[in-house]
């Protein structure tokens, strides 16, 4: 029986720090959907990958299913070569490892005289 015990506590400590490996978040508010399976999080995001970047912003909605954030609110990456991304929305694809800015661009260029 005790080493039935240790193989199930072995075996639960092994996972979690598995899933824990693929990505960490935290917020001040944070709710949880078990239904739908997401997690939203408010307030001071921090969304740290596996390859050390870093993505913060107000709020993010995690579809655990798809593995897909939602970003929106003051949003900033920062990747492992301290390359930085501002912008208002953006949505990260876990699978992928892929993070999609979502911003409107105005470009205004001087008009030229011939």
């Amino acid at each position: 029986m005790k080493n039935k015990f240790l193989i199930l506590l072995l075996i639960l400590i092994t996972s979690t720090s598995v899933i824990a490996q693929e990505l960490y978040i935290e917020a001040r508010n944070i709710s949880l959907d078990k239904k739908n399976q997401i997690s939203v999080f408010e307030n001071d995001v921090i969304i740290t990958t596996q390859e050390g970047n870093i993505i913060k912003g107000d709020f993010a909605k995690y579809d655990l299913e798809k593995k897909f954030i939602t970003m929106k609110g003051n949003v900033s990456a920062i990747d492992n070569k301290k390359n930085i991304i501002e912008t208002n929305n953006a949505t990260y694809d876990e699978k992928k490892k892929f993070l999609k800015v979502l911003m409107k661009l105005l470009l205004q260029l001087p008009k030229v005289i011939n």
